[in-house]
């Protein structure tokens, strides 16, 4: 993929809300109006399917709240968080991976990875999408908890 891999990423949730948790890897994570309300409606549609709603994990850098250059960053993460997003921090991520899990009923199985952040893409990028590999997917979402348990919570109010 050479273009647009977390918009088709997020829209994928959207469309096909048959997921049960979302890896989130990224360092800068900026979502508008739009791709946020996307991603609360797919939630939302996860609530009927199965017994509860999809989770979703996030693993980005800490921002700082009174920095205005990072308040969009800030704000984001705020919205992950009321929309029950486990949301840590590590302070040398610069890895960029998105995993979406089928639920119990199957679905579609998806990771990317590659340069671009979850923000405005404004950037030349790379990456690469793995579509329904279990094995691959599955030393992904391993790779994923490794750096996870390196990571401390984030708060509200409280980043750095």
């Amino acid at each position: 993929m050479t273009e647009g891999m977390t918009g088709s990423f997020l829209h994928s949730l959207y469309s096909l809300p048959d997921f049960k948790r979302v890896y989130i890897c990224s360092p800068w994570i900026h979502l508008e109006k739009k791709p946020l309300r996307e991603l609360m409606q797919a939630l939302f549609k996860t609530d009927g399917v199965g017994s509860r709603r999809a989770e979703i994990l996030v693993i980005t850098r800490p921002v700082d709240a009174n920095d205005p250059r990072q308040e969009p960053l800030y704000e984001t993460l705020v919205a992950l968080a009321r929309l029950g997003a486990d949301i840590v921090f590590h302070t040398h991520l610069h890895a960029k991976l998105y995993i979406r899990e089928p639920g119990a009923p199957g679905g579609l199985s998806m990771a990317i990875l590659g340069s671009e952040n979850l923000t405005v893409q404004k950037w030349i990028e790379l990456g690469v999408r793995i579509t329904n590999d279990t094995e691959m997917i599955g030393k992904l979402i391993r790779y994923y908890f490794d750096l996870y348990n390196q990571c401390r919570p984030f708060k509200e109010g409280n980043n750095e």
